[in-house]
């Protein structure tokens, strides 16, 4: 008695695993794109948390400052869906890195996990009809309109 496969098991393991990794591969794949958007949500979604922390705390005066500041400048953006987010004179864009200056965030380098490099969206901020109560949208891409 030979001991050993032939090569008609040989060939039915190999056809058995290769319906395997037909099947498994794009589901793991599929699974790892949905966990990168989520975590991609929840950040930013902290994010306008933190913002909106920020602006609550905030005094009048400092406020007025940062509209000073930010007023006038009139923007195109658009959000990841394409969708366009116009942005001047009764919004303010914010980088996330503000976070950061302002001590919400530690790391200097927010990472996106969907690209994994630094965020490059903004935060368009507009108030709202109440004192402290603010509107925040995360917009993905925004440049300045020439006159």
């Amino acid at each position: 008695m030979k001991k050993g496969f032939t090569l008609v098991e040989l060939l039915a393991v190999i056809t058995v695993l290769a319906i395997i990794t037909v099947i498994a591969v794009p589901t793991v794949s599929r699974s790892i794109e949905n966990s990168k958007q989520k975590s991609h949500d929840i950040q930013i979604k902290k994010m306008k948390e933190m913002f909106q922390s920020y602006l609550s705390q905030v005094d009048e005066e400092e406020l007025k400052e940062i509209y000073v500041k930010y007023n006038g400048i009139d923007m195109y953006c658009t959000r990841s869906d394409g969708s366009m987010y116009e942005a001047g004179a009764k919004y303010l864009l914010f980088d996330p890195s503000f976070l950061v200056e302002k001590g919400y965030l530690e790391n200097s380098k927010i990472i996106d996990p969907l690209t994994g490099e630094e965020f490059t969206g903004k935060f368009a901020v507009s108030r709202n009809c109440c004192p402290h109560k603010y509107i925040i949208t995360y917009v993905d891409y925004c440049r300045e309109i020439a006159d």
